[in-house]
C-alpha cells in the first residue's frame, strides 16, 4: 500500500461521510420540529460553502438560546443516529482550553451550562474539571495556564495562538522539536458519525499529553476514555529524524507533514508484518 492508499482508508474515506451525515442530522432535526425546510434554507446559504460542524454547533447554540425545550431532544437524536458523544465533549474541552487563562471564561460557560450531558464545571489549581451527568469525570489544563509564562512552549503557542486549530501533526512536531525528553504520538481518534482520522500529540517528561491544536493538556483517562484514542506510532525525540529520513526514503518525496508521515510509515510496516 501506498502513501495515499493508507490515508484513504483511516481517514478520508470517512471525511465526506461525515460531512454528509451532519448535514443530514441538521436539515432533519430542523424539518421534524417545523423550525426551516432544507429548501427554504439553501435558498440563502450555498450547501458548497457551508462548513458541517459550525453549522452543527449554530444549531445548538440556537437552540440553547430560542428554544431549550428542544435541546434535549436535539441529543437524543444525535445518539439515536449513533453520534459518538464524547466526540462532543472534546470540542467543549477544546472551547474551555483556547478561552482559560488564570480562569474559567464565563461567556464560554454560559454556553456549555445548555449541554445536558455536562453536570458540572469548575476550576481549581490551573485545572479544569467537568463532570457529566453519567458520573464520569475529567480534568485537563488550558495550555497557556500549563507551560511557564516564560517558556520557550509557551512564547510559540503564542506567537501561533490563532493558527493551532487544524493544524495537528504541523503542531506536534514543532512541539516536540522545543521540548526536551518528549515523545511524538500519532493515533486515530473516532469521528463524530462514522470512521476515524489521525491526531498527533506530543507526550512530555511528565506523563502529560500536550495537545496544541486543541489547546489543552490532558492525562491518559482522558485520552483513552474521552479521545479512545488508537496508537498508530510512537517517536522518542532522538529517533526523529532517522524515522523522518525513513518514510521519505520509502514513501519518495511528499507534501505531508513530517508527523503524519512517519506515523503512516510506521502504519505500513505494522501491515505488512501483519499480512
Amino acid at each position: 500500500m501506498d502513501f495515499d492508499e493508507i490515508i484513504y482508508r483511516y481517514e478520508e474515506q470517512f471525511v465526506e461521510l461525515n460531512n454528509k451525515s451532519i448535514f443530514d442530522f441538521v436539515f432533519s432535526f430542523l424539518e421534524e420540529h417545523h423550525l426551516c425546510t432544507k429548501e427554504k434554507f439553501l435558498q440563502n446559504h450555498s450547501l458548497e460553502n457551508l462548513n458541517p460542524y459550525t453549522l452543527f454547533d449554530s444549531l445548538r447554540n440556537y437552540l440553547a438560546e430560542y428554544h431549550k425545550e428542544l435541546l434535549n431532544s436535539f441529543y437524543d437524536a444525535y445518539r439515536k443516529k449513533n453520534g459518538n458523544l464524547k466526540y462532543l465533549i472534546t470540542e467543549d474541552m477544546r472551547m474551555l482550553g483556547k478561552t482559560t487563562i488564570g480562569k474559567l471564561n464565563r461567556s464560554v460557560l454560559e454556553q456549555l451550562s445548555n449541554r445536558p450531558y455536562i453536570g458540572k464545571i469548575s476550576y481549581e489549581d490551573k485545572k479544569i474539571h467537568i463532570t457529566l451527568i453519567s458520573g464520569e469525570e475529567y480534568s485537563f489544563f488550558s495550555i497557556y495556564d500549563y507551560f511557564d509564562k516564560n517558556s520557550r512552549m509557551l512564547q510559540y503557542i503564542m506567537k501561533y495562538r490563532n493558527q493551532l486549530f487544524g493544524q495537528c501533526h504541523n503542531d506536534a512536531w514543532d512541539a516536540i522539536i522545543t521540548l526536551n525528553d518528549s515523545t511524538l504520538l500519532t493515533e486515530l481518534i473516532p469521528y463524530c458519525f462514522v470512521g476515524t482520522y489521525y491526531h498527533s500529540i506530543v507526550e512530555d517528561k511528565n506523563g502529560m499529553y500536550i495537545d496544541l491544536a486543541n489547546e489543552i493538556v490532558y492525562d491518559e483517562n482522558v485520552r483513552y476514555n474521552l479521545y479512545q484514542a488508537e496508537i498508530v506510532s510512537e517517536t522518542k525525540k532522538e529517533d526523529l529524524y532517522q524515522k523522518l529520513e525513513d518514510a521519505n526514503e520509502y514513501f519518495g518525496e511528499s507534501p505531508y507533514a513530517s508527523a503524519i508521515l512517519i506515523a503512516v510509515y510506521q502504519q505500513t510496516l505494522k501491515l505488512k508484518k501483519g499480512r
